[in-house]
């Protein structure tokens, strides 16, 4: 927490972006939830379009253990020019740590395939942490680092952020979030995220 915070007030960016989102939702019985989103981002101080990323991701609830979720999330990013592909396979450990406050642990795998390039890889480590507090609002911090694995394991980013999330309604709820993106060539990027989720039931 104090890390996010310090990080929001003392930091000179070298650019903000701004990331709208919408996305459709819906969990079936068996434990699986299935999303599809599109978000577009614009960098230049929010200025200027930097690209859209279409995509859908699919979790799974293990029935066992309701704290271990694996999940696949697939996305097509395109700048206007070109595109590429990007899939992420990751697990995901939540226990709840009491009725409000839950703990989120989460390793990744990430594929990027460029056309014309060499496939990319790199592995993520997030930690999040959620407090809810009176319906409908929660707040959250989340620490995430990433790590390219081309020539063996190297740093390349390493994300902090804190963001709140509203439940409209059963089926509606909206997710605002503030994070820095400190990146391996040193450049600093503050990053502005809004979400709607519509969940079909």
């Amino acid at each position: 927490m104090l890390l996010s915070i310090a990080q929001l007030q003392a930091q000179h960016f070298s650019d903000w972006e701004a990331r709208p989102g919408i996305a459709l939702e819906h969990r079936f019985d068996n434990g699986i939830t299935a999303r599809v989103r599109y978000r577009p981002s614009f960098d230049g101080n929010m200025s200027h379009y930097k690209a859209s990323a279409f995509g859908f991701k699919v979790d799974y609830e293990v029935n066992l253990y309701s704290w271990l979720q694996p999940s696949i999330d697939y996305r097509y990013k395109f700048d206007g020019k070109a595109g590429y592909h990007d899939i992420r396979y990751a697990a995901k450990f939540a226990p709840e740590l009491s009725d409000r406050l839950e703990l989120e642990y989460s390793p990744k795998l990430q594929h990027v395939m460029i056309p014309g390039e060499d496939p990319e890889f790199y592995l993520r480590n997030k930690i999040e942490m959620t407090y809810s507090l009176s319906a409908p609002w929660s707040v959250f911090l989340f620490s995430e680092n990433y790590q390219s694995i081309e020539d063996g394991v190297q740093f390349d980013v390493q994300k902090n952020g804190l963001g709140v999330e509203y439940e409209i309604s059963r089926t509606n709820e909206l997710e605002f979030k503030v994070d820095i993106k400190n990146n391996s060539d040193h450049e600093q990027v503050g990053r502005l995220t809004l979400g709607y989720t519509y969940i079909i039931e």
